[in-house]
């Protein structure tokens, strides 16, 4: 891609300017658009001089939109702010549209001049060519941009002008997986090489599926009857052991009561003295055993309660209610203590 295919691309605009050109010069302005084609140069030409191109540019650019046949000199100040700009490729197509507007219209000394500028940029002007080989050609659905804007097949391998600055070349396909590359364009001409063919994209992965959450299943639903059966048995068992206690005290009571009135404690004594009960020995054998038989009654009922609850709760892991098989529970008592004792 030498002077040879620059001379040639040259050509080519010029030659589809002049007739885009012809075409503009031969309809009639519009007289409502050139007081506003007229307000957007001077717009511009005040962001130009105010160091501000990037600002001024698409002032031109509109004004020549707006009055096409009335805008070469607006074209000609897009082309200068372009090239101030730092967007050389931009500045040398304009130029050239500008030399070949204004040979249309008739405008030699306009025309030579922009035929000089677009000689004096061509050599500055930075060219991308990207080589895509044929197996990547024959893919299906391969699409190449550069800077988000798409590159048809037919620029595809040619010497194409392009502005100073940061490039991104993507080349994407149906069911393929994306290539891109950034490169930084200064001057001169440089290649990108496509890869030779994109690799397929591994196929989507299915979403899991969500099952709803279940509730967690008690594991154990007797725990707590069996924790209040045990409550229960052990409050039973520390009223047999006070049971206990008393039984002793009394026994002691009766025996001291004896040795001062013989007779049973439950009837009244005849001891020929004035004190029926001496020392109140005979009251305190009688508190102590209605208070023995009460926690007696007391303790084996709880007991029995608790041995009944903890038996009948549900065995872990089933949720039904009935006693262990083959489990005994045994209460022992004692006068040093009293303990539950369960097996299965």
């Amino acid at each position: 891609m030498g002077r040879a295919a620059a001379k040639s691309i040259r050509a080519l605009l010029a030659a589809s300017l002049a007739m885009v050109g012809g075409r503009a010069r031969a309809q009639p302005a519009d007289p409502e658009q050139l007081p506003v084609a007229q307000a957007l140069v001077d717009e511009g030409r005040r962001l130009l001089a105010d160091g501000k191109p990037e600002e001024a540019c698409p002032k031109f650019k509109e004004a020549v939109r707006v009055a096409p046949s009335w805008g070469i000199g607006a074209l000609a100040q897009l082309a200068e702010c372009y090239e101030k700009a730092g967007r050389l490729a931009g500045a040398w197509g304009t130029w050239v549209q500008v030399e070949s507007a204004a040979r249309t219209a008739g405008q030699a000394e306009r025309a030579q001049a922009a035929h000089e500028r677009v000689a004096a940029l061509a050599p500055r002007v930075p060219r991308l060519t990207l080589v895509v080989k044929e197996l990547l050609r024959g893919q299906e659905g391969v699409e190449i941009t550069r800077d988000g804007a798409a590159i048809p097949r037919e620029q595809w391998g040619v010497s194409i002008p392009v502005d100073p600055g940061r490039h991104l070349v993507r080349v994407t396909a149906p069911r393929r997986i994306a290539w891109a590359v950034e490169i930084d364009v200064r001057a001169g001409e440089v290649q990108i090489v496509a890869p030779a063919r994109l690799e397929e994209a591994p196929a989507p992965v299915a979403p899991a599926r969500v099952t709803p959450t279940q509730p967690q299943r008690e594991d154990d639903p007797g725990k707590v009857q069996r924790r209040v059966g045990i409550g229960v048995g052990v409050a039973g068992i520390i009223a047999l052991e006070a049971a206990l206690v008393l039984i002793v005290m009394n026994a002691t009571d009766a025996a001291d009561y004896r040795a001062v009135c013989p007779g049973p404690i439950t009837k009244l004594p005849i001891c020929g003295t004035a004190n029926m009960d001496p020392g109140g020995l005979l009251a305190g054998a009688r508190a102590t055993q209605v208070g023995a038989i009460a926690s007696g009654v007391a303790g084996v009922v709880a007991l029995g309660s608790g041995i009944a609850i903890y038996t009948t709760a549900p065995a872990p892991g089933r949720g039904t209610t009935r006693a262990p098989p083959g489990g005994t529970v045994a209460a022992v008592l004692g006068l040093g203590g009293a303990a539950m004792r369960v097996r299965w």
